[in-house]
């Protein structure tokens, strides 16, 4: 059995959607880009990521329950990715942080990556199509002078079979590059690390019982910098972040009894507006 999964290699994530598998029954047997190929197993065996700078051997392994299927080669960072197999389901445990964060790393690479392909993509798409009409107005190609270039731009097959298939593929680069957008917020949200990042900002109105309120307890969100303080317990502040809105709320209420009402706003124009 074949399945097809876009996920972070090595990560826990993906640990645990290949371990769901060999709880069905299906045990591991290769590792492609994208693709996982499953077999059936006679019984139960446990799937082992880990991360090494050099490529491991069957012999460096110690303990005779574990056994190494493959090596796969990451690069940017560049990591080794072991997966292993066992049947003691004691050692299917959450990551380390330091595997975290390098599975951050793989996220923010992939989404660098598909950003520029994205851009690349979409000059070869403009550049297409000014080729086209450049080739229209050369030839003097109009079979019906009422349409105009444009029209018989348009009216070709091959313009609307190329185009087809260029937007298809920019849909797909699309969805990939947000998958990768959020898989690099996740772990960033995680290992607190916002360096080489954009921060949008985001406008948190704060009213507290007290006159204070203090940002180091949430300067897990984000930059946080006072814009306004009406000193009465009204705070004003712009917010660099990656986080939700929701999530921005929830913090704050869960971590300060003292907060009575907090609101999220973006800068609009020359307006604060309430539109996030």
């Amino acid at each position: 059995m074949r399945k097809l999964k876009l996920v972070i290699k090595g990560s826990e994530k993906e640990q645990q959607w290949l371990n769901s598998f060999s709880k069905k029954g299906w045990s591991l047997s290769h590792v492609g880009k994208i693709s996982y190929t499953f077999k059936p197993g006679k019984k139960p065996s446990y799937i082992l990521t880990n991360y090494s700078r050099e490529q491991v051997n069957e012999k460096s392994i110690q303990k005779s329950d574990v056994k190494l299927l493959q090596n796969i080669k990451v690069n940017k960072p560049d990591f080794f990715v072991q997966y292993y197999s066992t049947t003691d389901s004691r050692l299917d445990m959450p990551k380390e942080k330091s595997d975290i964060v390098v599975s951050g790393q793989i996220a923010n690479a992939l989404k660098n990556k598909a950003t520029l392909l994205q851009m690349i993509w979409t000059v070869i798409g403009f550049l297409s199509f000014l080729g086209r009409l450049f080739y229209l107005s050369v030839k003097h190609i109009s079979s019906d002078q009422h349409m105009g270039m444009l029209g018989n731009f348009a009216s070709s097959n091959l313009f609307w079979i190329l185009f087809i298939v260029w937007f298809l593929i920019f849909l797909i680069i699309l969805w990939t590059l947000n998958k990768f957008r959020k898989l690099d917020a996740s772990y960033r949200m995680q290992t607190k690390n916002y360096q080489g990042t954009y921060l949008p900002n985001k406008y948190v109105e704060i009213n507290t019982k007290s006159k204070t309120f203090n940002t180091q307890l949430f300067a897990d969100l984000g930059n946080w910098r006072l814009v306004t303080n009406d000193g009465n317990g009204s705070f004003y502040y712009r917010l660099q972040t990656i986080f939700s809105n929701e999530e921005i709320i929830k913090q704050i209420k869960a971590k300060s009894s003292d907060v009575e009402d907090v609101k999220v706003t973006k800068w609009l124009g020359a307006f604060y507006l309430p539109i996030g």
